[in-house]
C-alpha cells in the first residue's frame, strides 16, 4: 500500500509539476517526444520542389545536371506505377528548369505525355505542356517555374475529377519521394549536413508514409515496386521521426541515401 504523502510534500510536488509542464504519467523524455511530433506536425510543407532546390542553391552552387536520370520510367505495371511515375518526372522538370536547361524540359514533356495516355491524361494535358515548353524556349525561368506548379496541380485536380483520388496522392508522393533523392544528392555532392536541404523536414516524410499506407496496404500488396516503396517510406519515417543528438545527424543523412535510391527505375 501506498503511503500518503504529507500535505507540504504534495505541495512542492504539484508546484514541480506544474513548472515542467508534464501531463500526469509523463516523463521528460515522452514530453520532449511529443513536443517533436507536435512541431512536425505543425511545420509547414514545401509548395514545390523548387521550394527545396532553391535553399541548396543559397548555400552552394550544384552542378544540377548531373542529377539528371539516364533512364526513366520502367516500373510502369499498371496505373498506379504509372501516377507514381509521372510525379517523379514531374521531380525532373522542375530539376531541368533548375538547371536552365530548355532541351531537357521538351524531352521530360515527352515523356510525361506517354505516361499521361495510361491514366487517361494527354487531352487535357496539351494547353499547359505547350505553355511549359514554349516558356522553356523564351528562357524565362520563373514562369517556367509557375507552369510547372500549374501542371502539377492539373495533374491531380483531374485524376480527382474521374474519381481516381488514390492516384492524384501517388502523383504527389512520386514528385516528393524524386524531389528528396536529388536534393539527398545535392547536398551530400557538397558535403551540406543539413536535414532540411536534404528531407525539407520529417513531417513531409511523415505525410508521404501516410499517403501511401492510405492507398496502398503494406500487408496485402502484390506488386514489388510498390512494396518496395513501402518498406522504404517506412524506413525513412522511422529514421527522422526520432530525435538523435547533434553529432548523429550526419550519420543519419548517409543511412538516408540507400532508402532514396531510385525506386521508379527499377
Amino acid at each position: 500500500m501506498l503511503r500518503k504523502l504529507p500535505i507540504n510534500a504534495q505541495r512542492q510536488a504539484l508546484i514541480l509539476f506544474l513548472s515542467l509542464g508534464l501531463p500526469a504519467g509523463m516523463s521528460a523524455a515522452e514530453k520532449s517526444g511529443s513536443e517533436i511530433g507536435a512541431k512536425a506536425e505543425k511545420t509547414p510543407l514545401p509548395a514545390s520542389p523548387t521550394e527545396m532546390f532553391t535553399k541548396i542553391s543559397e548555400s552552394t552552387r550544384p552542378q544540377w545536371r548531373q542529377f539528371y536520370r539516364t533512364s526513366i520510367i520502367r516500373c510502369l505495371d499498371g496505373r498506379p506505377q504509372a501516377a507514381l511515375g509521372l510525379g517523379a518526372v514531374s521531380a525532373d522538370l522542375f530539376l531541368a528548369a533548375q538547371a536552365r536547361d530548355a532541351q531537357q524540359v521538351r524531352n521530360l514533356l515527352q515523356d510525361e505525355e506517354t505516361i499521361e495516355k495510361t491514366l487517361g491524361l494527354v487531352a487535357p494535358m496539351t494547353r499547359i505542356r505547350q505553355r511549359v515548353a514554349a516558356t522553356a524556349e523564351k528562357g524565362d525561368w520563373p514562369r517556367v517555374q509557375e507552369a510547372l506548379r500549374d501542371l502539377t496541380a492539373l495533374h491531380r485536380r483531374y485524376l480527382r475529377e474521374q474519381k481516381d483520388e488514390d492516384l492524384a496522392d501517388l502523383v504527389h508522393i512520386g514528385l516528393w519521394f524524386r524531389t528528396m533523392r536529388i536534393c539527398h544528392a545535392a547536398a551530400i555532392s557538397k558535403s551540406l549536413m543539413e536535414p532540411e536541404l536534404v528531407i525539407s523536414s520529417p513531417a513531409l516524410v511523415a505525410d508521404l508514409r501516410n499517403r501511401f499506407t492510405a492507398v496502398s496496404n503494406p500487408q496485402t500488396e502484390t506488386n514489388r515496386c510498390m512494396r518496395m516503396l513501402h518498406n522504404r517510406l517506412n524506413s525513412l519515417n522511422h529514421l527522422w521521426g526520432r530525435v538523435v543528438p547533434p553529432a548523429d545527424e550526419s550519420a543519419r543523412i548517409l543511412r538516408s541515401a540507400a532508402l532514396l535510391e531510385d525506386t521508379f527505375e527499377e
